[in-house]
């Protein structure tokens, strides 16, 4: 078995995609004896029934059903604990990770010693056919390179890493952190890993620019339980997130962070809060409730952001219905 890197996936009731996702890089991690650590919080036993199918393909699967569920910061803790590996790679349970993708990190492994690699993701031209591989990338600017400057690193990464499945941690960085720190935490795998290097006097980490990851979920944002309260989130929690961080960190470097989770990943775009709008969960009270946080967090200008706020919602619907359409219902 590989002691260098392991993949430590935590889950919940998702067995069906779950085991899609494995099986898109099993025959990888097969090649290298990568290992793979499963925590399951399912109300269900059909995970359980599924990694058992697996594990007579592959030994090296190692599976925990926690006997209550744990949330998603324990599971998120429990399965990176499980893993004795150098390295752990945390994905999550409706992301897999492209052809190639695990020789390439086990290769930067083998030629430093870093405290957190950091992988590119993409878009796939169709989740439903993944082997037709990346529409785009997630990090289009920033070339493969070695960090050692960590405010620049959250300046022009931080954002990215709250795609949970991009982040590669050594194990020191894991025994190292303090759980009472992120419980609770909207963004626990962000907030471990730069809480970790803003400690550090001197800090090592490597972003590589090819695309490592990607999502297979075709399911809509609005059913995720988290949805109605995106403004909240990615305003007020990442702000609030951003500058729990060490004191190490600049304000110029976290306010940067801050806006270029907005300005690169488009979540308050127009047509996204329209989109948000056409469920009702943009309106002129939550622009007041969280107008500080979304000054600092939203590169739209404010007069636009409230129009959008006041648009007539069953307008707004029919056009999310008209552009999914388009779009292939997702």
């Amino acid at each position: 078995m590989n002691q260098k890197l392991s993949i430590c996936i935590p889950t919940y009731n998702r067995a069906e995609l779950l085991e899609k996702a494995i099986r898109f890089f099993l025959d990888e991690a097969k090649e290298y004896k990568v290992p793979i650590y499963i925590s399951d919080d399912s109300t269900n036993n059909e995970t359980q029934e599924m990694v058992k199918r697996l594990k007579k393909e592959y030994s090296y699967i190692f599976y925990k059903k926690n006997p209550s569920p744990q949330g998603i910061e324990g599971n998120f803790f429990t399965v990176l604990n499980m893993a004795k590996t150098k390295y752990k790679w945390l994905l999550g349970d409706d992301d897999s990770i492209s052809k190639g993708s695990i020789k390439r990190v086990l290769q930067i492994l083998e030629n430093d010693e870093y405290d957190a690699v950091i992988l590119n993701a993409c878009r796939l031209k169709d989740k439903r056919y993944p082997e037709k591989g990346c529409k785009s990338l997630r990090v289009k600017s920033i070339k493969s390179q070695e960090y050692t400057d960590k405010n620049k690193l959250l300046s022009e990464l931080g954002w990215h890493t709250t795609f949970m499945s991009t982040i590669v941690y050594s194990d020191e960085l894991i025994k190292n952190f303090d759980r009472r720190r992120y419980e609770g935490t909207i963004f626990p795998q962000f907030v471990l890993l730069y809480d970790y290097l803003g400690k550090k006097p001197k800090i090592k980490v490597y972003f590589d620019e090819n695309p490592a990851v990607f999502t297979l979920n075709l399911g809509s944002l609005s059913g995720a339980t988290w949805f109605k309260n995106i403004v909240k989130i990615f305003t007020k929690d990442w702000y609030e997130a951003v500058f729990s961080l060490p004191t190490t960190y600049s304000y110029t470097a976290k306010i940067n962070c801050v806006k270029n989770h907005d300005r690169y990943t488009g979540v308050f775009s127009p047509l996204k809060l329209l989109y948000i709008r056409s469920f009702g969960y943009l309106d002129p009270k939550v622009v007041k409730e969280y107008e500080h946080f979304i000054d600092k967090a939203v590169n739209m200008p404010k007069s636009l952001l409230y129009l959008i706020s006041v648009f007539p919602i069953p307008i707004a619907s029919l056009m999310r219905e008209i552009y999914l359409k388009i779009k292939g219902g997702y």
